[in-house]
């Protein structure tokens, strides 16, 4: 209203985020953080540590802006199926010919990997909900690397529990700030961090060294076109 220019940069900490969201998949299936820690406490079970393999599985992403199309260029050679599904975007570069674009409905009942790439606003908020959580496959897995609002905490603890969701890699939460935990954030929290089958990151899917670089050289680029133009 005051035609003050603003300027954000997605493309900058895209790639960032596609690279991270793919490496706690991969960490998840192939169970690297539980081989991690018990290897260090000297336990050699090969047979715990058995993984899965990506290869085969059908991953769904819903939002496919920025961060959703570059993840969605990262699973291009991993041999899986991708479905997108994007409210507001119709048109697709041919790099995206690989995704499967359906309903939302269809995302949620045919993947076997759930990845979102929203914002968060008043549409999306809690978005990952009871009803969503019911809707989707027996044994899900969830990524989260947009944030933390658009999935209710406790539902998804609670299907993380029962098996319903079998593993999550979240890089965002409702509450990221712990000093700041009510009794029941302070409750779920430590619930939700002693879970063996979740990848867990704050915040920092996007933080880089390159993508610190690239974010700046993108809002000067920005800038440099508004006040040529």
């Amino acid at each position: 209203e005051k035609a003050i220019h603003v300027i954000n940069s997605p493309e900058g900490n895209r790639n960032a985020v596609a690279e991270h969201a793919l490496g706690m998949l991969l960490a998840l299936y192939n169970k690297l953080i539980f081989a991690h820690h018990e290897l260090k406490q000297s336990v050699w079970d090969r047979e715990s540590f058995r993984g899965q393999e990506l290869a085969g599985q059908t991953v769904g992403i819903i939002g496919i802006g920025n961060n959703g199309s570059a993840f969605a260029k990262k699973l291009k050679s991993m041999e899986v199926k991708v479905l997108g599904f994007d409210k507001y975007r119709t048109d697709f570069e041919e790099e995206l010919n690989h995704i499967n674009h359906v309903t939302l409905e269809q995302l949620v009942e045919d993947s076997d990997v759930i990845s979102l790439h929203i914002p968060l606003n008043p549409e999306t908020k809690h978005l990952v909900d009871e009803d969503f959580i019911d809707k989707c496959r027996d044994g899900v897995v969830l990524i989260n690397t947009s944030r933390g609002g658009i999935v209710k905490t406790d539902r998804v603890l609670s299907a993380l529990s029962s098996g319903k969701i079998r593993g999550a890699c979240l890089d965002v939460f409702e509450n990221e700030k712990p000093q700041t935990y009510s009794e029941e954030e302070e409750l779920i929290y430590q619930q939700l961090f002693k879970c063996s089958n979740v990848v867990l990151s704050p915040h920092v899917a996007g933080w880089t060294k390159e993508s610190l670089k690239r974010i700046a050289e993108v809002i000067l680029a920005k800038y440099d076109r508004i006040f040529r133009s």
